[in-house]
């Protein structure tokens, strides 16, 4: 199975606290800023930093297809770096960045992971590219989201 490893960087406003409590601490509240996040369920809280927390996601791709995954923090340095582990319809790794600069912060998204689902396997030979397109998409309008969410003041 082929490994798509997917980096997206974001400039957002606000700090990198607030960036991260977006992330970390509201998923409940993905769907509201991020377009191919349809739906999210916290099915474990975790610890006070996250660790622990395991969340559900349903995603709706550009290129139209679903994907539902959970999510697992392994490890969070608060508000610095969390990594999660990736399971369901996708399977691996994701790592979110949260570094101050001029103006706001810089939120970068490393995911490494091999996609389950039967179909997709099949035609990675051949939609490789279309999968990396989608995904590019997908996150640059999280990333507009976020940063038009973390404006008006959403995430206090």
């Amino acid at each position: 199975m082929p490994t798509y490893r997917f980096l997206s960087s974001w400039h957002v406003p606000g700090t990198a606290q607030a960036a991260w409590d977006a992330v970390v601490h509201r998923p409940q509240e993905w769907p509201s800023w991020w377009p191919a996040v349809t739906r999210t369920e916290i099915t474990e809280p975790g610890g006070r930093d996250g660790v622990g927390q395991r969340v559900s996601y349903w995603l709706r791709a550009p290129l139209g297809y679903r994907l539902a995954v959970r999510t697992r923090i392994t490890e969070a340095v608060a508000p610095r770096v969390v990594v999660v582990e990736v399971i369901g319809q996708l399977a691996g790794s994701g790592r979110w960045e949260f570094v101050p600069e001029p103006g706001g912060v810089r939120v970068d998204q490393l995911w490494e992971v091999t996609a389950t689902r039967w179909w997709m396997r099949l035609l990675a030979p051949v939609a490789a590219p279309a999968f990396r397109w989608s995904h590019d998409r997908a996150a640059r309008r999280g990333g507009q989201g976020l940063a038009a969410w973390l404006a008006r003041g959403s995430a206090r």
